[in-house]
């Protein structure tokens, strides 16, 4: 059954002078859903929200709200549940009021705000904030007021611009656990920017990326991080990065192969794609240390090794590349030579800016 669309934008464009900051978005999010808009800095996505929001003019396109264009409609009168990066909680009020400002604004019965207030106060750790005022805040502490006042309306659609970009690694990772929860308990629709991927990764039922004013690809984290559309996120998503490879494409008829500096050829579904230069795309997860005869192993030697404490990379020669690997600890050591192998049924094959999507199969061996 097809959600019903609480949020969608038409061909929506905002520039500032000559710079185009939003680049003819299209985008829907139905009812319940957790959609993240995720890109680097200055890729046009707090602006995008801002237009949503009413704060800021798009130059051409709609934006409707429960399929009502709200084009002309004051911020204030859209309906939506707010927080931005530039928290604002009220200096003078306690946590309690500062909570309770929103319910009073409803006219919530005095039972019911207290209910949520002691409800939220718990989810999200405010119990001993609930007499300070907000002056005596630290910035932490502050952000989660201001997310905990938002969330305690209950708003049916909840718009989040960088919401924990003020928070310690711990405090972010157990509020995001607990806003997902939320989220979930109360069929929020929300749309959260960030250009945190671990993020976005965790709490996400779908992530829309976006580059340059565009929303170049969305989907599932899981579709988003296997199945790139674009080098953009190919790059982009993945903690390590993906590694990039000088590859070659090689034409015999209709039979297409790809050769690498250590491996293959290996053929591959790509009836499309010319002969000549292009790029592999591999993930550090998808490059295994192997023993000497083992299929498509590849000799190599260990540049370097990287403590990420619950992985470790390993850093490689490959040509005139490096190639990262995860490996265990102790697995490798600077300047050991070791075998190397590449999942082939991972492999994605970049030509220009585009991406094939992994024209290799598990059985692809040497053509």
């Amino acid at each position: 059954m097809t959600l019903a669309m609480r949020l969608e934008l038409r061909a929506v464009h905002k520039s500032f002078g000559a710079t185009r900051a939003v680049n003819g978005v299209d985008l829907a999010i139905g009812q319940g859903e957790f959609v993240s808009l995720l890109g680097p800095s200055g890729c046009g996505k707090s602006t995008l929200l801002s237009i949503i929001t009413g704060l800021v003019a798009q130059d051409a396109g709609d934006i409707r709200v429960d399929g009502r264009v709200v084009n002309d409609v004051p911020a204030q009168k859209r309906g939506l549940g707010l927080v931005f990066q530039d928290y604002a909680v009220f200096s003078r009020l306690t946590v309690q009021e500062n909570l309770a400002f929103g319910l009073k604004a409803r006219a919530t019965p005095r039972a019911e705000r207290e209910r949520r207030l002691a409800a939220m106060a718990r989810r999200l750790d405010l119990e001993p904030l609930m007499p300070r005022r907000g002056a005596s805040l630290n910035m932490s502490e502050m952000q989660r007021v201001a997310i905990a006042r938002a969330l305690v309306v209950e708003p049916e659609l909840l718009l989040l611009d960088e919401p924990m970009s003020n928070l310690d690694a711990a405090v972010r990772m157990a509020l995001r656990t607990e806003l997902k929860r939320i989220q979930t308990d109360l069929g929020q629709t929300i749309l959260y920017v960030t250009h945190d991927q671990a993020e976005a990764m965790a709490m996400s039922d779908r992530i829309a990326v976006m580059d340059a004013g565009r929303i170049v690809q969305i989907g599932s984290p899981e579709e988003i991080y296997r199945r790139p559309s674009t080098r953009f996120v190919a790059e982009f998503i993945g903690d390590p990065p993906m590694n990039m490879v000088a590859c070659e494409v090689l034409r015999d008829g209709d039979s297409v192969a790809v050769r690498t500096a250590l491996h293959g050829p290996f053929s591959a579904k790509a009836s499309n794609v010319g002969a000549g230069n292009a790029t592999l795309g591999i993930r550090p997860h998808d490059v295994r240390l192997c023993e000497a005869g083992s299929p498509d192993a590849a000799l190599a030697t260990v540049l370097d090794v990287e403590n990420l404490g619950s992985e470790y990379i390993a850093y490689v020669g490959y040509g005139d590349a490096v190639l990262a690997a995860v490996v265990h600890a102790g697995a490798v050591a600077p300047g050991d030579r070791v075998w190397i192998t590449l999942d082939v049924s991972m492999l994605q094959l970049i030509v220009g800016d585009d991406l094939v999507l992994r024209p290799f199969s598990r059985e692809s061996r040497h053509a």
